[in-house]
């Protein structure tokens, strides 16, 4: 018998369908060793369970450090292990990594819910610590200041106690994969692909009539969930648009922003004339350095449209120089439609 669906466990509930695992399975769990099989059986029992929960994260307090150990090496990757906390987050596992952090599952025993926790190392970028924290701390604030379906919710953003710059952005858990994903994953009919470039442009549109600027908008910076509702994600180059004011209508929420907040959205990223973003994706003007406006992302969004339906992208370049040169000499010419159903 399962370990974790061993009955006689610490505690019995009446709500509960299925009983409670032995208090050691937990104590095991939280010192981050069980098996992955029983730990994602246990996963499912936590998450009903709100009194070994409890004790989970009572057990982790006791006997884990309050944020993951770090490593000293900037080579080596900051990996927060499965039970370990950050903050008041109990990680779960990890989820998605790429060089300049990692994404993780994660507890909420606070609010009682699963959330996403974005672990970004600042001291990995080409820039100072400081401008880095800004942009992600921008990013968090953008985010948070949308409410729209289409658009990845944010609840928190925190610097880590341990390590050079890390930044913890606490955002919705989505059970799913990135556009980019969803795409290669099979073949998708037009109709399909149209219906979920439907919904992002529905999360894109929000951001603009919140006066805000993507920047890098692109496949893998939107996120499809199991049930097939897309969230537009990743705004860490977000700026507001330039002489756009926020839109009486929009959704909205400025109460808690202060001045200090404010310089963020209006701060620029990086000095003038610097290229920001996913070069394939761009439009001309970014690719110049230029001021952006939504028109930057809906290009993006074309161009992401684009290679989704004909599988290439409207440009071919090998380089930045001949990048921007086919896009100011010529016409993109599409390739005989796949056609489909």
């Amino acid at each position: 018998m399962n370990p974790v669906d061993t009955p006689g466990g610490p505690h019995d509930t009446a709500s509960d369908n299925s009983a409670c695992p032995p208090e050691d399975t937990l104590v095991v769990y939280a010192e981050g060793k069980l098996s992955g099989e029983q730990r994602e059986v246990l996963l499912k029992h936590l998450n009903r369970c709100e009194e070994c929960r409890q004790i989970v994260a009572d057990l982790i307090k006791a006997d884990a450090d309050p944020a993951p150990q770090v490593s000293t090496d900037d080579s080596t990757p900051r990996f927060p292990t499965a039970g370990s906390r950050l903050g008041r987050y109990v990680i779960l596992e990890k989820v998605g990594a790429g060089g300049m952090g990692e994404v993780y599952a994660a507890y909420d025993p606070h609010l009682d819910r699963k959330i996403a926790l974005k672990i970004v190392h600042a001291d990995r970028f080409d820039q100072k610590i400081e401008e880095v924290q800004g942009r992600l701390l921008r990013e968090a604030q953008a985010m948070a200041r949308l409410s729209h379906p289409n658009v990845l919710t944010v609840y928190d953003v925190q610097f880590a106690e341990q390590g050079a710059g890390d930044v913890v952005i606490a955002m919705e858990f989505i059970d799913g994969m990135t556009l980019g994903q969803w795409l290669r994953k099979q073949k998708r009919s037009w109709r399909e692909v149209l219906e979920i470039f439907c919904q992002a442009g529905e999360g894109l549109a929000a951001a603009h009539g919140a006066g805000l600027v993507h920047r890098d908008f692109k496949p893998d910076n939107v996120l499809v969930r199991k049930d097939g509702r897309v969230f537009v994600a990743d705004f860490g180059l977000v700026r507001k648009m330039a002489d756009t004011q926020l839109p009486s209508g929009a959704d909205v929420d400025g109460a808690a922003e202060g001045e200090s907040q404010e310089r963020y959205l209006d701060s620029a990223l990086t000095r003038t004339g610097a290229t920001l973003g996913t070069p394939a994706y761009m439009a001309p003007e970014q690719l110049l350095g230029e001021g952006v406006d939504a028109r930057a992302d809906q290009y993006a969004f074309c161009a992401s449209l684009y290679e989704a339906l004909y599988g290439e992208r409207p440009y071919q370049a090998e380089n930045l120089h001949e990048l921007r040169r086919q896009m100011l000499t010529r016409t993109p010419t599409p390739p005989a439609f796949p056609g489909g159903s």
